[in-house]
């Protein structure tokens, strides 16, 4: 069995980014005191009832986010699981949908678009998912998950090296240096939870 425990902290960056993000339209006091706590439980139930409020300011997309993370430190791991399921394929569908609402977006109102997400939120929804299926004792499905982590990493690094050979070449030789600290950056938290379940696994090509 894969020890998971010291892995927790780990993922409070991304809880604490996305609740932080959402003060400004809602009142998350009792949220954050409770996370700050240890009191995920409360933390969750708290959530849970600013459901209509979170929708309605924020949309469906980091509400998922927010109470998979939550029902993850809550231990309530086919919960997590089911939230961030939702919270994956709304970043695919938002994704799907970019162009012309995007079009529509820029012609009208920014405030037009639904929020995409970011890519590391869309990476931490499979590490979640894999520490989940872990507490679960299912590591096949829990190797299934880095595996898809392992291809959307693939994904965004053609897709940032795409941006970086455009940026050079719309500048005309004079590149663009800030850009470079924008670049994608492989997780190392998911290489090595891959490495280290797949060893326990057996699997040892996803291992190596």
């Amino acid at each position: 069995m894969v020890e998971v425990r010291k892995l927790y902290l780990l993922g409070v960056v991304w809880l604490v980014a996305l609740t932080i993000s959402c003060t400004s339209a809602i009142n998350l006091g009792g949220v954050t005191s409770c996370h700050s706590q240890g009191d995920y439980g409360g933390a969750y139930e708290e959530l849970r009832g600013l459901e209509e409020q979170f929708l309605d300011k924020q949309g469906p997309l980091l509400y998922a986010l927010d109470l998979g993370a939550l029902a993850h430190y809550n231990r309530q791991w086919l919960t997590s699981n089911n939230l961030l399921d939702r919270a994956e394929r709304q970043i695919w569908e938002n994704y799907s949908e970019s162009i012309s609402a995007n079009l529509g977006s820029y012609l009208v109102n920014d405030n037009t678009r639904a929020y995409q997400g970011e890519d590391f939120e869309d990476l931490y929804t499979n590490i979640f998912k894999a520490l989940n299926y872990l507490h679960l004792g299912e590591g096949e499905s829990s190797l299934v998950e880095l595996r898809r982590l392992s291809e959307k990493q693939q994904m965004l690094r053609q897709k940032y090296e795409a941006l970086d050979q455009r940026l050079e070449m719309s500048s005309h030789g004079d590149y663009v240096e800030a850009y470079t600290s924008s670049q994608f950056s492989s997780s190392a938290l998911g290489y090595y939870l891959q490495m280290v379940v797949a060893r326990d696994m057996g699997e040892f090509n996803d291992a190596s």
